[in-house]
């Protein structure tokens, strides 16, 4: 929303409370603390259908973007790139994206990109430090990792 709304001018940075449950967000919105909750889909239709008092008012905002993240000169990348490639040839991944993410296949493949370049094994990678480096226009968020 950061990038999509504030950036562009369209709500003021304080404007944009963030939450940590639904629930929550849900509950404000119904006793009027705050205009609008900006939810998934499926979350949205699922309080939709719960509360009366609650509507959908837009719809389609920003696409669906994932990742499958490695460490820079991981030996996976290539394996992963087969099998999505493999898997996009014979169906399976809209079969996945429409089952598990109930969308429209389009909406989460990106457009024909040129193949990344494949690092030369015998060149040694240095240890990342820090975030891992992104690629393709992705940004890197947080690590999920638990400490506990």
């Amino acid at each position: 929303m950061q990038k999509e709304a504030v950036d562009k001018g369209l709500i003021a940075q304080s404007a944009l409370v963030p939450y940590d449950d639904v629930a929550s967000m849900v509950r404000d919105v119904r006793s009027g603390k705050i205009s609008v909750a900006i939810l998934g889909r499926l979350i949205a239709e699922d309080q939709d259908r719960r509360f009366r008092d609650l509507k959908i008012a837009g719809s389609n905002f920003n696409k669906q973007q994932f990742a499958i993240a490695t460490r820079q000169g991981s030996t996976l990348v290539n394996k992963l790139n087969e099998a999505l490639v493999q898997a996009q040839a014979d169906g399976t991944f809209a079969r996945l994206v429409a089952q598990y993410l109930q969308v429209n296949p389009d909406e989460v493949t990106p457009p024909d990109q040129p193949k990344p370049p494949t690092p030369d094994p015998a060149t040694p990678q240095p240890e990342p430090s820090g975030p891992p480096p992104c690629e393709w226009g992705m940004q890197f968020v947080t690590n999920g990792a638990s400490e506990s």
